[in-house]
């Protein structure tokens, strides 16, 4: 499975069980947060001012983003395997 499948497929499983603790707004988020994690041409100052006005509560992606930020994990999905 590739990651960014994986993941994305992991978020979702989140978002079903979560979805009652989501506003609109919230849901907006995580909507804008997903389609830049999905873009293979994401900029890590994107990803960075997203956080910055906050990561929803949803497990998987906060744990992903929070990688990102710190430098654990690279941009891409595709590298987070090695």
């Amino acid at each position: 499975m590739q990651p960014q499948t994986s993941f994305l497929s992991l978020i979702e499983e989140d978002l079903r069980r979560d979805s009652m603790f989501l506003d609109e707004h919230k849901q907006q988020r995580v909507d804008v947060l997903i389609d830049v994690l999905s873009n293979p041409n994401a900029a890590l100052n994107q990803i960075r001012c997203l956080g910055f006005k906050g990561i929803p509560n949803v497990p998987t992606l906060r744990a992903i983003l929070w990688k990102i930020l710190l430098n654990y994990f690279p941009l891409s999905p595709d590298k987070w395997s090695e």
